[in-house]
């Protein structure tokens, strides 16, 4: 997505700023429209990909149902399904805007799919939220010394990671 923000969108400001400096007019040159449905193209991929991603978590939600239900674990549930529901909606809907990109002229699509890229972005944002909760869930649910020990690391490594923030060692 990096990759296509630069090559499409900075590309395009490019344009503008050259086409502001040789006239008076502030007229924008056209985008071909190859490099736009190539850019949607390549964004269907990626939507269908979120959409793959989030239909597989609600799958196989990361809970047994068995013997430990307390209210963390609950929480944690509740919010790693609200993560997933967002992304998959967040990444059906940037696919429909796609879609209506594609029958639209070429300057109204490239608005369209800033949008639609802006919604990926955040559909990326809340898979790895989800993600962070189904980890979280399963740490849970092993309640064998390996699981808590990792957690323990992990978290001992993340205070690091933050006091060594705080005195800007990085």
């Amino acid at each position: 997505m990096l990759y296509m923000y630069h090559e499409f969108f900075l590309r395009i400001i490019r344009r503008q700023h050259c086409s502001t400096k040789t006239s008076s007019i502030k007229s924008k040159l056209p985008t071909p429209k190859q490099d736009v449905n190539n850019t949607i193209n390549n964004l269907f991929v990626v939507a269908a990909l979120i959409v793959g991603a989030a239909f597989a978590g609600a799958l196989q939600i990361p809970f047994d149902g068995g013997n430990r239900t307390d209210e963390i674990m609950l929480i944690e549930l509740s919010s790693f399904l609200t993560s997933n529901v967002i992304t998959m909606n967040l990444s059906i809907t940037a696919a429909f805007i796609l879609f209506l990109a594609l029958l639209l002229d070429n300057n109204l699509a490239s608005v369209l799919i800033s949008v639609a890229f802006l919604l990926l972005e955040l559909a990326l944002t809340f898979l790895g939220s989800a993600y962070f909760y189904a980890m979280l869930l399963r740490f849970q649910i092993f309640d064998n010394k390996w699981s808590d020990r990792s957690l323990e690391l992990g978290i001992d490594l993340f205070r690091q990671i933050q006091s060594a923030m705080e005195y800007d060692l990085f």
